[in-house]
């Protein structure tokens, strides 16, 4: 196994997508994925949270994401970090 290989959690993200939908819910999904401590990526137009951050807290943000996931339709996936432009990284 190289140095490459030897992935830790907080080289990963958790990509977010908002589920269009009409009404106030839209507005009660995007206050939930906030609240889970994402932050909005302006370039791919997803929400992005680090997995490191996501699995910390009295409610962890990825215990969040699932119920929005639930209640409003929202597409949570997991991927490798690739910093894109427009992300404000969670504050610290």
């Amino acid at each position: 196994m190289t140095k490459d290989d030897q992935r830790t959690p907080d080289q990963f993200d958790l990509i977010i997508a908002s589920k269009s939908i009409d009404g106030p819910e839209f507005g009660q999904q995007t206050e939930l994925i906030k609240s889970s401590g994402a932050g909005f990526d302006t370039y791919s137009k997803t929400w992005r949270l680090w997995l490191e951050h996501a699995l910390i807290g009295d409610e962890p943000g990825l215990e969040i994401l699932f119920r929005a996931a639930r209640d409003y339709g929202t597409t949570v996936w997991l991927r490798r970090r690739q910093p894109s432009q427009g992300f404000v990284p969670p504050p610290e």
